[in-house]
């Protein structure tokens, strides 16, 4: 079998495409990492944004059984009777 070298420019190349590969390997992995981390942190907010529903609603059930259905000015707590 014969032996043949390759060139300095050539051996070169190849080496960056391994250092880019491994660049880009990595890159993936801190990706993959962040959106485990975000997907974590989007269940979490959407149970907060299903307690604040809840909450939301108990507070219109509790104004609209004491003081009837309407609307509430937040700025000044007038009540509109509708």
């Amino acid at each position: 079998m014969e032996k043949q070298v390759l060139t300095t420019e050539e051996i070169k190349k190849l080496k960056n495409f391994q250092e880019k590969q491994s660049s880009l390997l990595y890159q993936l992995g801190q990706v993959e990492y962040q959106l485990i981390y975000f997907e974590r942190n989007k269940k979490e907010i959407q149970k907060q944004l299903e307690a604040f529903e809840e909450e939301q609603k108990q507070m219109a059930q509790t104004l609209e059984n004491k003081y009837g259905v309407g609307t509430v000015n937040v700025e000044n707590g007038e009540f509109i009777k509708a």
